[in-house]
């Protein structure tokens, strides 16, 4: 983090405080989050050589967490220049990870033990981000609410009718099955009609679902996490009304 901030100590972000078990409380209380706000901001950071990020994954840790700061507590758009090139960047590692995986026959190989790109933001940050909007909710009253929210959002970052809102939504609680247990009856029903398998990766699963190639999969991942953060902003504990 201080090389990314030029040798200091980067200014933490400030961390949104929401009442205890609310839906805010859930999302921004994540260790992602609070990773986060010790990154430098996107305005302040110093960028490493594209060979050094690529093969360095301390680096890439980094540059998740100043991506996370700046789209999720600083309000960057996920258009924004600095994004982009970070973005850029990150592709190579992204195709490395996916190539690992494909290798170890739909297992993590050497990226279990690091901090991948893919494995951060689809396997860390969107399932977090999905069970802090999810909570206690029934999935067949969250799922059309997430629908929407990403049929706002979408457009304004670009996607057109190739992109599904319906089927991201799906995705984002299909992905929590591998990490929070599903017991009411209604919702594994809502879960069997959705009739999709996940690998417990948001990202991952939306380029298997042909929803994302490689090269622009973090750039949607942010789009939604950006979407989640904002409906996350709430000191209720239920997003439904």
């Amino acid at each position: 983090m201080r090389q990314w901030q030029g040798g200091t100590d980067p200014r933490p972000a400030v961390i949104p405080r929401w009442a205890e078990d609310s839906v805010g409380d859930r999302f921004f209380s994540a260790k992602w989050v609070t990773d986060a706000a010790g990154a430098p901001a996107l305005a302040d950071a110093k960028l490493p050589d594209p060979g050094v990020l690529a093969g360095d994954p301390a680096h890439w840790e980094a540059a998740m967490s100043v991506l996370f700061r700046g789209v999720v507590l600083d309000g960057v758009p996920v258009d924004d220049s600095m994004v982009s090139e970070i973005l850029g960047m990150l592709t190579p590692v992204l195709e490395e990870e996916l190539a690992q995986i494909e290798e170890e026959e739909e297992e993590w190989g050497y990226f279990e033990e690091t901090t991948g790109p893919l494995a951060r933001l689809g396997g860390d940050a969107l399932t977090s981000g999905a069970w802090a909007i999810l909570a206690d909710d029934p999935v067949d009253a969250v799922i059309p609410l997430l629908e929407q929210r990403m049929r706002d959002a979408l457009p304004k970052a670009g996607y057109g009718r190739e992109t599904d809102p319906k089927i991201i939504a799906e995705t984002l609680i299909l992905a929590m099955t591998s990490d929070y247990g599903f017991e009411e009856p209604a919702d594994v029903e809502a879960l069997k009609r959705i009739g999709r398998n996940t690998s417990g990766n948001v990202v991952l699963d939306l380029i298997d679902a042909e929803q994302a190639q490689p090269e622009n999969a973090l750039r949607l991942g942010l789009v939604i996490l950006a979407a989640l953060a904002d409906l996350a902003r709430t000191g209720d504990e239920s997003v439904l009304p």
